[in-house]
């Protein structure tokens, strides 16, 4: 046998057909990678969206605490109009006749959004107020509908309006979220 003919009875892949076929996975893998991460940031995405609402709402619920328990509550005109809103929580002995403390929450800017924080025995918010919500598109939040006596035999509890708009956006989807309620204030 010669050189020749013992190179024909030998079997494999040419460079050429490797190269193909390397060339072919390579933009296959490629497709599904690109699915993959897609997907992860979807995945992301939606993550963030939830936990933007499940702040709001847990800040709702405890706003709506506050607002149940307060004496009496005030929109201040000094800030933007409904950025703020304080409460006055009575205290356990003599309830509101005196010695009540002073809760506020606060819509604060935060680069392209609003945070929602709530300070305990102060009449402003500052750098040491605990964290609610984050992700909110407007400071307006709360506005205040005072005690009306109105005619005989009616009576009609102090309002809070709260509404909370939030918005996410992260890995290129974005969603918006609303939280509307009126909180009666049950002690006004």
């Amino acid at each position: 046998m010669n050189l020749t003919s013992r190179a024909r009875l030998q079997d494999g892949f040419t460079l050429v057909e490797v190269l193909v076929v390397s060339a072919i996975m390579v933009v296959i893998f490629a497709a599904i990678t690109d699915f993959f991460v897609s997907g992860l940031n979807q995945e992301n995405a939606q993550q963030a969206r939830i936990n933007a609402e499940e702040q709001a709402r847990t800040a709702l619920a405890r706003l709506r605490l506050d607002a149940h328990q307060a004496c009496s509550a005030t929109v201040p005109v000094t800030v933007p109009v409904g950025t703020m809103v304080q409460f006055t929580l009575p205290n356990a002995t003599t309830f509101c006749a005196s010695g009540t403390t002073p809760v506020t929450w606060c819509a604060v800017a935060s680069g392209t959004s609003y945070v929602l924080y709530r300070q305990y025995n102060s009449a402003s918010c500052s750098s040491n107020a605990f964290f609610e919500a984050n992700s909110l598109s407007s400071s307006s939040i709360f506005s205040y509908l005072a005690r009306d006596a109105g005619s005989v035999g009616s009576l009609h509890l102090a309002k809070l309006h709260v509404d909370l708009q939030l918005t996410s956006s992260s890995g290129g989807a974005s969603g918006s979220y609303r939280l509307v309620d009126d909180l009666v204030l049950r002690n006004s």
